[in-house]
């Protein structure tokens, strides 16, 4: 009977750090990475290290920043999916996560692969024209370029980027033929559009705002629910007569799946607490963010519908032929 009752607690004593773990009461006991698609030194790593800031002093961890650029994101997305589910590796993700799915085949799947935890911003992207365009409006520029099938063109960062998909969106929606241009980056296509050899472009407040300031680019519309703050003269696009359009940008943090649900929610907690930290809400609204937050259910319910949405847009439209 003894041996009996020595051999249980045994086995109690070896299972009780895995049970701590799994349940978060241990969580987090050593540094936590944050993997950031993109290079270091731009907009959205800024926002990165100002959220791993705050997080750090939440978790009472150091929260490293890891740069994966490339591929469109795919290979930082794929890094976090195949990463041990213990909460220790986490995903600063965007939209163009739920993109991408509809244009490759990726080893990992938006919605199966990760587990959520919470939106952390939308980002402010602006419908911008060429200042000598003769358009001063949406409208102006829808009836200009249906006049002109195919005569302008629209840059993006890539085919399935979320500046590529927004102008689909927005040509599906009125109707419009005009030619896209992908470049390998925001910088040469925001060059070649502000050397008059791309009429238009959908790009951010943080690399459009001075030239739309400046008056060499025009800001008709901007592509969120709500007008910016920045610019609050410039309508939404529903406003401005493209009904049903919703195409907003967002970042969000992300776990692999699997993941247990108390260390999904104790990260919860920590993120939407470190979204309210004043230094983070500062680099967002500097890119022409807007902070916000939400529980693990609302952003997984975003990410099946956004998934949805541009898988149907992409077949549609006929734009994974040949990619």
């Amino acid at each position: 009977m003894k041996r009996r009752t020595f051999t249980a607690l045994a086995a109690a004593a070896c299972l009780a750090p895995a049970f701590a773990q799994t349940s978060g009461d241990a969580y987090p006991s050593r540094p936590l990475t944050l993997v950031v698609p993109f290079q270091a030194g731009g907009p959205t790593d800024a926002v990165a290290r100002a959220l791993a800031d705050a997080l750090r002093v939440r978790v009472g961890q150091p929260v490293l920043v890891e740069n994966k650029p490339g591929a469109g994101g795919a290979i930082a997305n794929e890094y976090v999916a195949r990463a041990a589910p213990d909460g220790y590796t986490m995903l600063l993700a965007g939209s163009s996560l739920t993109m991408n799915a509809a244009f490759v085949k990726a080893p990992y799947d938006p919605v199966t692969s990760f587990s959520p935890v919470s939106l952390v911003l939308t980002l402010e992207i602006f419908l911008v024209v060429r200042p000598d365009l003769p358009v001063t409006n949406v409208q102006e520029l829808v009836a200009y370029a249906k006049a002109r099938p195919g005569k302008l063109s629209y840059s993006s960062v890539g085919n399935g980027s979320v500046t590529h998909l927004q102008m689909e969106l927005f040509k599906s929606l009125t109707g419009t033929h005009m030619v896209h241009i992908p470049y390998r980056g925001a910088a040469p296509a925001l060059t070649d559009f502000l050397a008059g050899q791309i009429d238009l472009v959908f790009d951010s407040l943080a690399t459009s705002g001075p030239h739309i300031r400046s008056g060499r680019a025009r800001a008709l519309a901007v592509a969120s629910p709500v007008r910016s703050r920045a610019l609050p003269q410039v309508p939404t696009l529903p406003e401005a007569g493209v009904a049903g359009y919703d195409a907003e940008a967002w970042s969000g943090i992300l776990l692999p799946a699997r993941t247990p649900a108390a260390v999904v929610e104790r990260l919860n907690r920590d993120v939407v607490a470190a979204t309210k930290d004043p230094a983070f809400q500062q680099r967002v609204e500097a890119i022409g963010g807007r902070v916000v937050s939400s529980t693990p259910a609302e952003y997984d319910a975003k990410l099946r519908s956004e998934t949805a949405k541009w898988a149907r847009l992409v077949q549609e439209r006929g734009l994974n032929k040949g990619v």
